[in-house]
């Protein structure tokens, strides 16, 4: 185990509140276990509160990525594992009614499993409880903070997914957004822009970047529903065969035109996940994804989909255009979420006292 270890005098405001949550998510799927908390005294008779931690021998997702991106990203099939493993875990902090704070490639530790390592969400010390204002603001990484964050001080569970959007775009890319933005101009990008997607990355990756960058924070999609996104449901290797007109048909859906497809016109099934392997040339299932993402949107205007396929099955994957909608009353009426569109101007903050870790051999 590791043993997380902070002055008894000022654990109270971090650690002892980063034990609580973790005790509160324990026997959760993809979030670092709690094993338990004591208080020990050091030579100079200070008092020392210790969490007793699982032990991450395969150090932050942040390490991993400059160790073997080399500057440049992860192979995109190892991108699709992470973020579905942090994901299982935001989805598990989100349903117990917590907001992380802080999701970044540092705050991701790699535990060893019988076949290698398994991503985790850890390091709570900024959590906080959705929907409580605790007087200190927004809290967390500035490079990952959201629209709402900067322009209304708002700082809930859609924070988290635009800040796991950028943890993805960092393990694509091997750099964080806004990278290159100059620390007094960073909040102005953040209030009017989107980070960059690039180009060389799959549709599909491009496409669920989209929809954690959507600049509403009342549509942007949740855990769960990311969850069911078909960039994280794809297996093997990425053939652009499958997706390439899924962003063009959400598109042409959200803007009113009737979309098209060579291959498939009206048959819309549900999404059957792939086989492991690579399919060989010409034995691509493109029936299966290739207009999901209508689906998706005409379930999300409140348009009834047929498929003559199947029907009833349809994906929880809701494809959201990348750019905000021009006025709030542009969102449709269908999306039933909390509006977090309020001005609560908070002071901006993020600090946290230093803690040390001990790994213990056992």
């Amino acid at each position: 185990m590791a043993v997380k270890s902070e002055n008894a005098a000022s654990a109270s405001s971090s650690l002892m509140k980063e034990e609580l949550v973790l005790q509160a998510l324990r026997g959760c799927p993809n979030v670092v276990q709690s094993f338990g908390s004591d208080i020990t005294t050091d030579c100079s008779g200070d008092s020392i509160y210790n969490v007793f931690l699982e032990f991450a021998s395969g150090g932050s997702l942040f390490d991993f990525i400059k160790k073997t991106g080399s500057g440049t990203g992860l192979p995109e099939v190892l991108v699709r594992d992470c973020t579905r493993s942090i994901l299982i875990g935001l989805k598990e902090v989100h349903d117990h009614g917590f907001v992380h704070c802080d999701i970044k490639p540092h705050n991701v530790l790699l535990v060893p499993t019988v076949d290698g390592y398994i991503p985790k969400v850890a390091d709570f010390g900024l959590a906080k409880r959705h929907n409580v204002r605790d007087g200190s603001g927004v809290r967390g990484t500035r490079l990952f903070f959201s629209p709402e964050m900067v322009v209304f001080g708002i700082q809930e569970a859609p924070s988290d997914i635009w800040a796991l959007g950028c943890t993805v775009l960092m393990m694509l890319t091997g750099k964080p957004p806004w990278a290159y933005t100059s620390k007094s101009e960073l909040f102005s990008h953040i209030a009017t822009e989107t980070p960059t997607i690039p180009h060389h990355i799959s549709k599909a990756a491009q496409n669920f970047l989209s929809c954690c960058f959507v600049r509403h924070s009342a549509t942007r999609l949740t855990a769960a529903e990311l969850l069911s996104h078909f960039f994280l449901l794809e297996s093997g290797e990425c053939k652009e065969v499958f997706i390439q007109e899924s962003a063009e048909v959400s598109n042409q859906k959200y803007l009113g035109v009737k979309p098209q497809s060579q291959h498939c016109p009206s048959a819309l099934p549900s999404f059957i996940p792939l086989p492991s392997s690579s399919p060989k040339s010409g034995e691509c299932k493109e029936v299966f994804i290739q207009e999901s993402a209508e689906v998706s949107n005409q379930k999300y205007l409140g348009v009834k989909p047929q498929s003559q396929h199947c029907p009833s099955a349809l994906p929880s994957f809701i494809p959201l255009p990348s750019s905000s909608p021009k006025e709030e009353e542009d969102i449709p009426a269908a999306v039933e979420r909390t509006c977090y569109k309020q001005n609560h101007p908070l002071a901006i903050m993020g600090c946290q006292p230093p803690v040390t870790f001990t790994v213990c051999a056992n």
